[in-house]
Order: C-alpha cells, then structure tokens, then sequence
C-alpha cells in the first residue's frame, strides 16, 4: 500500500512539472499571420516569423523576417527579438536602436507593467487561464486589461498575443487596430482566428485619407511618415508632431503632393502622437496618430 501511494506521489510530481513546461515564444519554425486596419481604411495582412540568430548589444537575438506576399515569399528582415530564460522577450528594430520589452510571460495574476506596445499606459495581469490550440496542446493565456479601461489583450504562451506576435498591449491605440489571424509552428496550424475564413486578407491597399486636403500615415515597413498635400497647396505648410504631454517632437516642410519623413531614431518612444497641419499660424489639418518610432 505504501509503494502504491509513493508511486501515485511521484506521479504526481512529474505531472505537476510538465505542467509548468514554459513554452518559449522566440523560436524558428513558427510563422504568424497578422490582419491591419489603419484608419478603417487601409487593411492588409502579413507574415512574420523569427530565423536567424545574430550577435550585438552583448546578448543573441534572433531576425525578424516579414513578407506581405500571400505566397509567403519575399522576406525581409524588420527587426530584432530575443528571449530571457524567464520568459521576458526583447524587440530592436536595428542594431543601433535601444531595446524594448514587449512581452512578460513571468509575472503573475495581479501584477502591473507598461509595454513597449503602449508605454503610456499600465496595463493589469487580471489572470492566468488555460487555453487549447488546435492540436489539442494545452497552454497558459495571460489576460491583460490597461488599467482604467475595459479593452482586453490576450497572450498565448509560446503564440503570443492574439493582437499580433508584435502588436502586444496594444488595444488602446486609436486609428489602428490588428487582430492575429494564424499561428502555425513546424508547418502545424496552431490557432486559426474563428472570425476569418483565410489567414491572409488583402482588400487592396490604399492610403487612409484623413481629410479631402490631406493625407498622413506610417508606412508600417519604412516607419516613414507620408504626407500627401492637395496640388493646391503649392508652398509655407508646416507639420508639427506633438505628444499628449504638449512637448514638440517634429516640425517640418510639407511639399505639395507627396512628402515622406524620416521618424525612427528619435528619442521618443512609440505611442499615440497629435498632429497639425498648417500654414503660418493657421492649422488647416489636425488629428491625431499612432507612431513606432524604430
């Protein structure tokens, strides 16, 4: 009787260890799929995954290749992502840039933090569930709610967040939205969004118009800013980008037609940003607009 029960405790214990297994989210072989709104306007999907390790800054960090290509052709490399041993994951978008933490698979129910996704806000570990993939795995979900607001980040161990692998603690942005739409690993589907029937969306891309006179986006890939001017406006405007705290970030020219600039390496960080248009002292354009400034 005694043996039976200390085999019936040992199994115990191997059970209660497997369990606990950490899944880490930063390997190869796994490939995200990812669905945009910017604007209500400019929807499209991508792929991303992680290949490739490189050494800089003192540590190892693994490339991030994104194609937009429904053929899953064409990569690029976007950044830069590495992985503790406790489960906080890192992103660059170069070598030269300071790093950023996205994702905390170690903190527990009730814990705070910000986010590189959102670093205005705190966001709230509300808890720690269990979800089942597609392949009948069993994985711990971090629910994620910022604090003073009702939206909802959830977090797949080893899938990442179902915002986008790199689109954590993200729900409060205005004027963007992205929902993941497929996770596969080992060319094994995984998770697959119930509210899609495909995991790549195109509706053809098109510039969001924020009004009839001007236009103004990121592109997602160059983090160029782009503004588009009415031909009638030929000379004198003037773009001024502002953060909530009322501090200036940028001003510059704006041509007639089509000019592009150069956002990253700032010294801010990325978030929710005004912007003004204007000719002189007199704002023609004003709104608002999520930047990532590397």
């Amino acid at each position: 009787m005694k043996k039976a029960l200390f085999i019936l405790f040992l199994c115990c214990i191997v059970s209660g260890v497997h369990s606990q297994t950490y899944h880490p989210l930063v390997q190869p072989g796994k490939i995200w799929s990812t669905k945009y709104i910017i604007e209500q306007v400019w929807i499209y999907s991508d792929y991303k995954k992680f290949e490739g390790d490189t050494s800089f800054s003192g540590n190892t960090w693994m490339k991030i290749w994104t194609t937009r290509n429904s053929a899953m052709t064409g990569w690029t490399v976007t950044g830069y992502i590495r992985e503790t041993a406790s489960g906080r994951v890192f992103y660059k978008s170069g070598p030269t840039f300071a790093e950023h933490l996205i994702y905390d698979f170690s903190l527990q129910s009730g814990d705070t933090a910000t986010f590189w996704g959102d670093p205005y806000t705190q966001y709230r570990l509300d808890s720690i569930t269990q979800t089942t993939l597609l392949t009948g795995e069993t994985r711990r979900k971090f629910n994620w709610s910022p604090i003073g607001s009702n939206c909802i980040d959830h977090w797949i161990e080893g899938a990442g967040s179902l915002l986008g692998v790199l689109e954590p603690a993200s729900c409060m942005w205005v004027g963007g939205t992205s929902e993941l739409l497929c996770f596969t690993e080992n060319d094994t589907l995984k998770y697959f969004n119930p509210g899609y029937s495909s995991c790549y969306i195109s509706t053809g891309i098109e510039p969001p118009h924020s009004s009839s006179k001007f236009t103004i986006f990121q592109d997602p890939f160059t983090k160029k800013l782009v503004i588009s001017a009415d031909g009638n406006y030929t000379c004198g405007l003037t773009l001024d980008i502002v953060d909530l705290y009322g501090h200036i970030l940028f001003t510059g020219p704006v041509q007639s037609g089509r000019t592009e600039m150069e956002m990253a390496g700032t010294s801010y960080c990325s978030g929710l940003f005004l912007v003004c248009i204007r000719s002189g002292n007199m704002a023609l354009y004003h709104g608002k607009i999520i930047l990532k400034m590397e």
